[in-house]
């Protein structure tokens, strides 16, 4: 959540649900941050290596769910 918060540059109420897979990482984002955060994450890297987000998965009412 930290990734999100200083990187991506959202405050708390932006993060939904978080879903975290052995190899991937399943995020709720506000829809009207989604663009911004996924700019913003493009060239950043997360534990070292340079993170895969870029996929909006699931609209949600007011939420798109991103990975990472």
């Amino acid at each position: 959540m930290g990734y999100l918060l200083k990187k991506g540059e959202l405050q708390k109420e932006d993060v939904g649900v978080i879903e975290v897979k052995d190899t991937t990482s399943y995020v709720a984002v506000s829809r009207n941050k989604v663009n911004a955060v996924l700019r913003k994450l493009q060239n950043e890297k997360l534990k070292g290596k340079k993170s895969k987000n870029g996929s909006c998965l699931l609209s949600l009412n007011e939420t798109m769910l991103l990975t990472l």
